[in-house]
Formats: C-alpha cells, structure tokens, sequence
C-alpha cells in the first residue's frame, strides 16, 4: 500500500464511493481489501517491476508475499541502477 501511495502520490482507496456517490468507509474497504476485491493502483508510467513488487506484497495471502528483506533486496536492486 506504501508503493502504491509513493508512485501516486494519494492515499490509496481515498477516492472510492459506493452506490450512492458517498465515499467508502474504511470498514468497507478493509473487507473488499480482505475478500481480495480490491487492491491498490499504481500510476501508468510506474515501472512494471514497481508494480510487480506492490501486487507482490499484498497478496491475499501472508505466505505468498515477500519478506521485508526480499522487498529491501528488490529496491536495492532496481534503485541502484537509477
């Protein structure tokens, strides 16, 4: 969610409205966010391995996203090259 909010620049999820035009509770959007309908985006023109490492990390499920040290390696890795 952090990656998503850094390539943005907005709080992920603060423009979302239901039915009605009323923008979404946070109780609502932490059960989409838990019953995986809902994700955060990310900006056109992020990188594609930017992308990948924020679907990574919010994976539905905990075993299925990376580690804090995987997540450090992976930045490292790409940030090194800027």
């Amino acid at each position: 969610v952090i990656l998503a909010e850094l390539d943005t620049e907005i709080l992920p999820y603060s423009d979302l409205r239901n039915d009605k035009g009323n923008l979404l509770t946070d109780t609502a959007i932490m059960a989409k966010v838990m019953a995986g309908q809902l994700r955060p985006t990310h900006a056109p023109q992020c990188p594609d391995w930017f992308v990948t490492l924020g679907r990574n990390c919010t994976a539905l499920h905990p075993m299925d996203r990376p580690t804090a040290v995987e997540v450090a390696y992976v930045l490292g890795q790409h940030l090194s090259k800027l």
